[in-house]
């Protein structure tokens, strides 16, 4: 696990958009991935989905939001709710970050045999399953 790690370290220097990664931390990446997939939800929304108090949410918004990382807009169904999106700085992170598992995927890909490579994909899925409880 560990050489996974260092091997996705280097890919990100690799790329050039290493000071990127390193401007976020985890928990603010997880939130930017959230609002991105979650497609302009409402802090409520958010909050929930991170499973995170609304004040809680409300903060590291704001934080984004002065790192133009974030962006809010009036929501047309609730005048006192606000709606939130990623700005193209934060799409440009998320874009680099796809390209970087993409390659990091391909290679795995040319490294196993299709019975293996099934093999890890139904046991990272256990993984997956038992952790995410």
């Amino acid at each position: 696990m560990d050489f996974l790690e260092r091997q996705l370290a280097r890919m990100w220097r690799d790329s050039g958009q290493i000071e990127l990664a390193n401007q976020l931390s985890f928990n603010e990446y997880d939130y930017l991935k959230c609002v991105h997939e979650l497609k302009s939800p409402r802090l409520s929304d958010l909050a929930k989905q991170m499973n995170v108090s609304r004040p809680s949410a409300t903060t590291m918004v704001q934080k984004l939001e002065k790192r133009g990382l974030v962006k809010r807009s009036p929501c047309p169904e609730d005048g006192r709710a606000f709606r939130l999106s990623i700005t193209p700085k934060t799409l440009n992170i998320l874009e680099k970050d796809r390209e970087i598992y993409s390659a990091l995927n391909n290679r795995i890909r040319k490294a196993l045999p299709e019975n293996e490579l099934s093999r890890l994909e139904k046991l990272l899925s256990k993984v997956c399953d038992s952790i995410g409880d």
